[in-house]
């Protein structure tokens, strides 16, 4: 297993319902963070926001067909975002998001036969979102 695969399956593994909602709670100021941050490219704002709509339909009660693990490893990727200590630092103009893509990256390939079907229902090119990095 790579180190991508084993942060996410030891972040995932720790997460609770209680995480979920404290993602809620913090998801709108990473969204817009996000979308007026220049450094992020355009396919990991992608990404950003289809996985932001699995976790926001989860909490909903929708989409009640995505897999536990699946929402774990996408509240896990969002999650990760927030971290201050992550693999490489932010604060890194365009290197700092590399970590940050892979996770997303990672999360969507290993979850394919969870959320290739709802990225092309909500319009997402799944070829796209699994190639950014």
């Amino acid at each position: 297993m790579n180190l991508i695969d084993r942060i996410i399956t030891e972040g995932a593994r720790t997460l609770t319902l209680e995480d979920l909602d404290a993602l809620m709670v913090v998801l709108p100021k990473i969204r817009d963070e996000l979308e007026a941050e220049a450094a992020p490219e355009e396919g990991m704002l992608d990404q950003f926001r289809f996985l932001r709509h699995v976790a926001e339909d989860a909490v909903a009660g929708l989409r009640r067909e995505t897999s536990l693990v699946a929402l774990a490893e996408v509240t896990f990727a969002l999650l990760y975002l927030t971290k201050n200590n992550d693999l490489i630092p932010d604060t890194l103009p365009h290197e700092g998001w590399i970590d940050d893509k892979a996770i997303f990256t990672a999360v969507l390939k290993r979850n394919e036969s969870t959320l290739k079907e709802l990225a092309i229902v909500r319009g997402h090119d799944w070829e796209m979102l699994t190639s950014v990095i």
